[in-house]
């Protein structure tokens, strides 16, 4: 995956660990990974759209290789159109999103 040295690979799988059977699908391992964006919401106003509590190890490494990932040109396109309209912290969470839903995929 563009953006994820060795090191950080090593970190990403202590972390996750070998089989990734126990995960039903990729949303719920985004979830677990702390990557999703919380639903807060009383009486039809939304109150806070931050990413969630789960990963505190994970994450940091995450949203630390994002920046690089964005140097290859799929990952940069999809950070341009983000953070256009979303902002740049945001568009880094969605890039290291978008790097854990590629390696739920190449399990």
């Amino acid at each position: 995956i563009p953006g994820i040295s060795h090191l950080s690979a090593k970190q990403i799988l202590g972390e996750i660990g070998p089989k990734m059977d126990c995960f039903v699908n990729v949303k719920h391992f985004i979830s677990w990974c702390g990557l999703c964006p919380a639903s807060n919401q009383s009486n039809g106003k939304h109150k806070s759209v931050k990413i969630g509590k789960g990963g505190r190890y994970l994450k940091p490494v995450l949203i630390q290789c994002a920046p690089n990932a964005v140097k290859n040109p799929y990952f940069g396109n999809k950070y341009k159109a983000i953070s256009g309209r979303r902002g740049k912290k945001r568009a880094l969470v969605a890039i290291a999103r978008k790097m854990m839903t590629a390696a739920y995929h190449m399990r």
